[in-house]
C-alpha cells in the first residue's frame, strides 16, 4: 500500500478499484502520525522514500502535557461547554483542582481532558469542581480501581452496564447529558439501554 501511495504522489496518476485505465489527479496530501517516522523507517515498517515525498512541509504538534498554559484554556473551554449543555451556570474550578488538571500527563490528549471535565461538570456541586470531581487524575489511582470489585470481579459488560445506569440516574436519565459525560453518541446509549431491557425481559 506505501508503494501504491508513493506512485500516486510522485505520478499525480490513480487507478480505479476494478478499472485498468490511470486517471490524472491534482490534489494535496495532507498526513499525520503520532511515531516517530525515524523509528518506523530504521524497524522496515515505514518506506524511507515516501516519508521524503509526504514531508515537504513538516509541523509537529505537542502533546497536550507540553502544552504550558493551553491546558488551562482548554479546561475552561470544556468546562463551559459541558456546562451549557447540562443547562448549568459556568462552573467555578477550585485552585487545588486545576494544579492537579496541570500536573496530569494526559496521555489522552485534548479528547481525554474533554471527558474529564464533562463528568467533573456532572458530578460536581453547588458550582464548583473539586479535586474529587476528578478521580481518574488522582496520584496512583487505576483505570479500573480493583480494590472496589474485591469479592464481586463482574465481566466488562456488567461494569460497562452498571457505570452507564449510574452516570443515567445521575442526569435524570437525560439520554444526550449521559452521552456527553461518557464520550459516546446518543444512539449509542439508547442501543445499549434497549439490550438491557430485552435481557430483562428474558429473564
Amino acid at each position: 500500500m506505501q508503494g501504491e501511495l508513493l506512485r500516486v504522489i510522485q505520478e499525480g496518476e490513480v487507478r480505479r478499484v476494478g478499472g485498468s485505465a490511470l486517471v490524472k489527479v491534482n490534489a494535496r496530501v495532507i498526513s499525520a502520525t503520532n511515531r516517530d517516522l525515524g523509528a518506523e523507517v530504521a524497524a522496515g515498517r515505514m518506506r524511507q522514500d515516501l516519508v521524503y515525498r509526504l514531508n515537504v512541509v513538516s509541523l509537529r504538534v505537542p502533546p497536550l502535557r507540553e502544552r504550558g498554559d493551553d491546558i488551562i484554556a482548554l479546561t475552561l473551554h470544556h468546562a463551559a461547554r459541558h456546562a451549557a449543555l447540562l443547562g448549568r451556570a459556568e462552573p467555578h474550578i477550585s485552585e487545588e483542582a486545576m494544579d492537579r488538571i496541570r500536573n496530569y500527563s494526559w496521555p489522552g490528549n485534548v479528547r481525554e481532558l474533554e471527558n474529564a471535565l464533562a463528568r467533573a461538570v456532572a458530578m460536581s456541586q453547588h458550582g464548583v469542581i473539586l479535586p474529587g470531581d476528578l478521580p481518574a487524575l488522582a496520584a496512583g489511582a487505576t483505570p479500573a480501581n480493583l480494590s472496589a470489585l474485591h469479592g464481586d470481579w463482574p465481566t466488562l459488560e456488567e461494569l460497562q452496564r452498571r457505570y452507564i445506569e449510574r452516570v443515567l440516574e445521575h442526569t435524570g436519565h437525560n439520554k444526550t447529558s449521559a452521552a456527553s459525560i461518557l464520550g459516546i453518541d446518543r444512539r449509542t446509549i439508547q442501543r445499549l439501554a434497549s439490550r438491557e431491557t430485552d435481557e430483562d425481559d428474558k429473564s
